[in-house]
């Protein structure tokens, strides 16, 4: 991990306080600029938080930095799956 705020967004998430797992992944693109796993540690704040629209926008940023990140790869084929859209979600594999 290059910045700390990534293992406290982690944290954060790990232990519902969505908020705050937001903020020190923001920080950390404050700090060092586009990380695909901030992006995606953020995405997964604002989804646990019903915030899908915010969430899907964090997780299309994170496969902007990196198209293979796991996390958001996952993240977004669920979102298509919820939506109904199967053939979008066999696309995001």
């Amino acid at each position: 991990r290059q910045d700390s705020g990534l293992t406290k967004a982690e944290y954060f998430i790990a232990t519902r306080k969505y908020a705050q797992a937001i903020a020190e992944a923001e920080g950390v693109v404050k700090r060092h600029g586009p990380n695909a796993d901030a992006y995606a540690y953020a995405g997964l704040a604002y989804q646990r938080l019903g915030d899908d629209k915010k969430a899907v926008d964090n997780f299309r940023r994170a496969l902007m930095v990196n198209q293979t990140h796991l996390g958001a790869n996952t993240a977004m084929m669920n979102h298509y799956i919820a939506a109904g859209n199967m053939p979008k979600a066999i696309e995001q594999l």
